[in-house]
């Protein structure tokens, strides 16, 4: 249900007056306030946490994380990681190293990795690198068994 701030404050003035909980906060609010509608129990403590969390009855509709852009330490320590476990999966990795997961992408079979948003010029410098020394490996395996 949609309740209007009015209501809300109401309903938090009532939550804190029960000693935070939520049932007696309820037979409160609908014994003090009979001609409204009377909201789920749980619908005190939502106000409350969210209040606490965001400074506002409601979510905020875009919330950026932490990791929103790169840097190179981040960039360096997935190659590295990538480098020593190629066969590691990217959630794996994400978690090991502390990253967003949908920061990291793995192209194919090469440790490539692509990160969203602005990059910085060593990492795509590195990626070309290991791209081309793949490609040499290969090439260079391809030869010994000619």
């Amino acid at each position: 249900m949609v309740f209007i701030n009015g209501e809300k404050t109401d309903m938090l003035r009532c939550f804190y007056l029960s000693s935070d909980n939520c049932r007696q906060a309820s037979n409160l609010y609908n014994n003090r306030y009979t001609n409204r509608r009377h909201p789920h129990y749980r619908t005190f403590l939502n106000l409350h946490v969210s209040l606490a969390t965001f400074g506002s009855f409601e979510k905020p509709k875009n919330i950026r994380f932490r990791n929103a852009g790169n840097n190179e330490e981040e960039e360096l320590n997935s190659l590295a990681h990538f480098r020593a476990f190629p066969t590691t999966s990217t959630r794996e990795a994400t978690r090991e190293l502390n990253i967003w997961r949908h920061k990291i992408r793995k192209t194919g079979d090469s440790i490539c990795l692509l990160f969203y948003g602005p990059t910085s010029q060593s990492f795509i410098a590195m990626v070309f690198l290991i791209n081309i020394t793949l490609i040499f490996g290969m090439i260079l395996i391809l030869k010994e068994f000619k």
